[in-house]
């Protein structure tokens, strides 16, 4: 597998995933470009840059960072073994809308491999902790898009998950940050105002959604 240190990792690791890759692309071509309309709206406008300033309302150096600079996500999947590194977003561009499936795949459902278009202000959430917290290393996404089947089987046999769940929408990521408390990091996330926080001390993980403003969990 690639390595941070060597070159942009490939989220692509066999013949298999290539090919599902390319579906999940065609599939979602016309939804991607449909959305990439209001995305490059909330990207390249008024929005989009009040939005993450918003995040930082109380610490502008971060604010300026986060509207003039490139937009980063390194994110490791562990069970999929995978490693990302992608570029998502550029200042007056805005989103990239090849880089949002990129992600999306990284984020797929392992037991049915299959994905959905994340929402960037998900994406953000997590670019927004990434600077709060000076962290440099691949954020673990322990948990991305989950089916319908695979969301049913875990409220099934998992307490705690929710029917409805925003993970089947791609708005919700189950996170963590090593090196990083998670005690820190729900301190950041909840500063943020910018969704729904779970805090998952026992399994040390936090939920980050971009639902309504709200927190759960001890």
């Amino acid at each position: 597998m690639d390595t941070l240190e060597n070159k942009q990792p490939s989220i692509i690791e066999s013949v298999d995933d290539t090919l599902l890759y390319e579906q999940y692309i065609s599939a979602h071509n016309e939804l991607v470009c449909e959305n990439r309309r209001n995305l490059l709206k909330l990207a390249t406008g008024a929005v989009a840059t009040t939005s993450l300033m918003g995040l930082f309302a109380m610490q502008p150096a971060l604010a300026k960072e986060a509207v003039t600079k490139e937009r980063e996500l390194r994110i490791y999947t562990p069970a999929l073994g995978e490693t990302s590194r992608i570029i998502y977003w550029i200042p007056g561009e805005g989103y990239i809308r090849e880089s949002l499936d990129e992600i999306s795949w990284a984020l797929r459902d392992r037991r049915t491999k299959t994905a959905k278009l994340y929402d960037p202000h998900v994406l953000d959430q997590l670019y927004a902790l990434r600077l709060q917290l000076d962290y440099h290393k691949p954020t673990h996404a322990l948990s991305g898009y989950r089916s319908p089947q695979t969301n049913a089987m875990l409220s099934r046999t998992t307490r705690g998950v929710a029917k409805n769940s925003f993970h089947m929408l791609g708005r919700a990521v189950d996170m963590r940050m090593p090196g990083k408390s998670t005690s820190d990091i729900r301190r950041a996330a909840l500063s943020l105002k910018a969704g729904g926080v779970g805090y998952y001390s026992r399994s040390n993980f936090i939920h980050i959604d971009s639902g309504q403003v709200r927190a759960w969990g001890r």
